[in-house]
């Protein structure tokens, strides 16, 4: 009779041993949700600092309207002031060209004055790029037009020393094909400017 109870109690501690075992090993086994939660927060936090600058750096800058310049025409006759002030009031491209071409023409008219030369030659950028961006479409008379301005600003820049811009002139105009309206044509014109280039320089 004893030994069937110490038999009994015995397998009860085996059991509850074993039980206990079972147990501690599946909870070591098992990871916990905190830290897995506190793994992908950190992430999250990690990439939000590192694309926060990253967006901030690549964001394009503003960008400014450069101011008007206004030059003085104190000097001038009231045509080529009329003339400006049309070119640089215009809105549409084909006016401001016109206009431009009558402050070009007024500068080569009055061109033994070395005012009117300086500020002739001196608006050949505003004459190219409103030519470039018209002269696919030119009618015969405004090729004709474009070809005498070329000539005037050419003559212009050669009156006030600016040699090499005269000859780009008139390399120019060849690119359109556009004629100065003389026999020679520009081609003529450049081997002039050249002269007049070597002339000045052995002086």
């Amino acid at each position: 009779m004893e030994t069937t109870i110490m038999l009994a109690k015995l397998s009860v501690v085996i059991f509850l041993v074993a039980l206990g075992i079972y147990l501690y090993s599946r909870n070591k086994s098992t990871p916990s949700a905190q830290p897995t939660s506190d793994v992908e927060t950190n992430s999250e936090l990690d990439v939000e600092i590192k694309v926060a600058p990253s967006t901030e750096e690549t964001a394009p800058p503003e960008t400014e309207t450069p101011p008007k310049i206004h030059i003085e025409l104190d000097w001038a006759n009231e045509t080529l002031k009329s003339a400006v002030s049309e070119w640089q009031s215009a809105q549409d491209p084909e006016q401001q060209l016109l206009y431009l071409n009558q402050a070009i023409t007024e500068c080569y008219k009055q061109r033994k004055s070395r005012q009117y030369c300086i500020y002739g030659q001196s608006v050949h950028h505003s004459f190219l790029a409103l030519i470039q961006s018209q002269v696919d479409s030119f009618s015969d008379k405004q090729a004709k037009h474009a070809g005498v301005s070329f000539m005037q600003l050419a003559s212009l820049s050669q009156e006030s020393g600016h040699y090499e811009q005269a000859i780009s002139l008139c390399e120019q105009a060849l690119t359109y094909k556009l004629t100065d309206g003389t026999i020679t044509g520009f081609e003529g014109r450049i081997t002039r400017i050249k002269r007049a280039q070597e002339k000045s320089n052995a002086e």
